[in-house]
């Protein structure tokens, strides 16, 4: 039989269960409403539902467990209901205020949070008595229940499949669509005096056929990678942040190329390149950025962003982890069936992430906490970006920019060995400084 001390850690531990599904579900709900969030993709993937729980859960029993270790144990509920609920105030507040009043938000916010976790602290300590009887086999059915419904949400989470009508392959050339998200033609390496900044870039382009009277049909990722895919311009695609779905009939890139025999495959690390847009269509393997859907838009994802350099190797791929996966996409290869492979980097986008072993001396990274409330202001002010910040997104850009065409060469130097491959190297927008 366990002992009394026994039962009332269980009991902390059955709470803290509890505390962490109510919390996951209330953020999974804002998350797929739309509701206090600067989100502004559409899609929404049913597994959200199973990520947040999940993640609140595991905060709330280090929370609990933290409580625990310091000698808290008297106060352990109150303080752990305080704790869980009030970082769900805090988070989503400071996310609604920044979308309504990003040049003051985190001032309005904070105390209005205060507020409202003082009220949760005076009815966790009014009520402290019942939250010390909570059961733990309340808790463990709560998991149970979370599972079950994850796994029910998990399998229907598959982009749906058109159907097509596969021809046998005819041996024609491979394709390789690289396209390299937000990077600018005076960082492209083909602009007089900027080979230096993309050396492989330059070297490739020395070799190829470069169009240098091409625009981009529009100034964001979808609509631009669409085009690309469909042929469509801005008068017939009819896509923004409120249509963010391929309604039409064409058929995509990929999908005349699988209907004639081709094997086909994206790695994009773009997250609105996802199934919920349609752009999933026609590929026989179909690999993004899946955590930046998910574990990315719960509030504790939100805080972690907050860390200068955690937000891009938590939520996205890396130009190294999109060079690694199309390698092995390569090495899958026959002679016998012809291949497309498209590629999206994105690492010429905000907040222009640098791993660690390629940051030069003095590399300061961007600040979250103050450069995106800073670039929002501008951005509704219609003003300019203040000088500091401004010159440290153009330096950061230089850099990501010489990362990005160094984690290029392992494929670009593959891709010269691989026969009868046409490859193409595209950027789908430029950046606004």
């Amino acid at each position: 039989m366990n002992s009394l001390a026994e039962r009332k850690y269980q009991s902390v531990f059955a709470l803290a269960i509890f505390l962490g599904i109510s919390a996951g579900l209330l953020d999974a709900l804002a998350v797929q409403s739309k509701f206090f969030t600067t989100d502004r993709i559409a899609y929404v993937p049913l597994r959200v539902w199973l990520v947040a729980p999940a993640v609140w859960v595991v905060f709330s029993l280090v929370t609990a467990g933290l409580l625990l270790l310091v000698r808290l144990r008297p106060i352990a509920e109150p303080l752990l209901v305080i704790g869980v609920l009030g970082t769900l105030v805090i988070v989503r507040m400071i996310i609604l205020f920044r979308v309504i009043r990003p040049e003051s938000g985190i001032r309005i916010s904070i105390p209005l949070a205060l507020l409202v976790i003082a009220a949760i602290g005076f009815a966790a300590f009014r009520w402290r008595d019942k939250l010390r009887r909570f059961p733990i086999h309340v808790a463990a059915a709560l998991v149970t229940a979370l599972v079950a419904a994850a796994v029910i949400a998990a399998a229907s989470t598959a982009a749906p499949r058109r159907s097509t009508q596969i021809r046998s392959p005819n041996r024609g050339p491979n394709i390789v669509l690289i396209i390299l998200d937000t990077l600018r033609y005076d960082s492209s390496g083909l602009a007089p005096g900027a080979s230096a900044q993309a050396l492989n870039l330059a070297r490739f382009s020395s070799q190829a056929i470069v169009f240098d009277n091409a625009y981009s049909q529009f100034s964001w990722t979808l609509p631009s990678h669409f085009s690309m895919v469909t042929g469509y311009g801005p008068a017939t695609l009819d896509m923004d942040f409120d249509h963010q779905h391929y309604e039409h009939e064409r058929p995509t890139l990929a999908e005349t190329l699988q209907s004639s025999g081709y094997r086909t495959g994206a790695i994009l690390s773009n997250p609105y390149l996802n199934p919920g847009t349609g752009f999933s269509r026609g590929f026989d393997s179909f690999q993004y950025s899946t955590s930046d859907l998910d574990l990315c838009r719960t509030s504790i994802g939100f805080l972690i962003k907050l860390v200068p350099t955690a937000r891009v190797p938590l939520c996205r791929m890396t130009a190294e982890k999109v060079t690694d996966r199309a390698l092995q996409f390569l090495a899958k290869g026959s002679d016998e069936q012809p291949f497309f492979l498209m590629l999206n980097y994105m690492d010429a986008h905000l907040p222009y992430y640098v791993p660690r072993s390629f940051r030069p001396t003095g590399y300061v990274p961007f600040e979250p906490f103050t450069g995106y409330p800073a670039i929002d202001r501008a951005m509704k002010l219609d003003q300019p970006l203040p000088p500091a910040i401004l010159g440290q997104l153009r330096d950061n850009y230089a850099i990501v920019v010489r990362y990005l065409d160094s984690a290029l060469e392992p494929l670009l130097r593959r891709l010269d060995a691989q026969p009868n491959t046409i490859v193409l190297i595209v950027s789908d927008h430029g950046e606004q400084f």
